[in-house]
C-alpha cells in the first residue's frame, strides 16, 4: 500500500474525528464567495444522501453516524463518508 501524503492524512484524520460522515457543504475551504470543495480523502466517497441506498452500503459505526446525521438534517443531499474504515485506520497508523 502506498503511503498517504500529508494532506490526505490530515483530511482523513479530520473526517474520522468528526464521526466518519460529514455533510458535503461542510467539507469546504475558504469563506464567503471564495469557497472550494476540499479533496475527498482516500477510502472515502461522496454519496447522495437523498436515497437510502447510501445508508445500506455504510455499515457499523459509520452507518450509525450517517443515520444520526440524516435524522438530524433530513434535507441533506450529499455526504462525504468513509467507506473503508479498517483500511483508513491502518493507513493512518501505518
Amino acid at each position: 500500500m502506498t503511503k498517504l501524503t500529508k494532506a490526505q492524512n490530515n483530511g482523513l484524520q479530520e473526517l474520522l474525528r468528526r464521526g466518519g460522515v460529514v455533510p458535503s457543504s461542510e467539507w469546504t475551504t475558504g469563506n464567503a464567495r471564495h469557497t472550494k470543495k476540499r479533496m475527498i480523502p482516500p477510502f472515502c466517497a461522496e454519496l447522495y444522501a437523498e436515497n437510502w441506498s447510501a445508508g445500506k452500503t455504510l455499515k457499523g459505526e459509520i452507518g450509525r453516524a450517517y443515520k444520526k446525521l440524516k435524522t438530524d438534517r433530513p434535507k441533506i443531499k450529499l455526504v462525504v463518508a468513509c467507506n473503508q474504515l479498517r483500511a483508513a485506520r491502518a493507513a493512518i497508523n501505518g
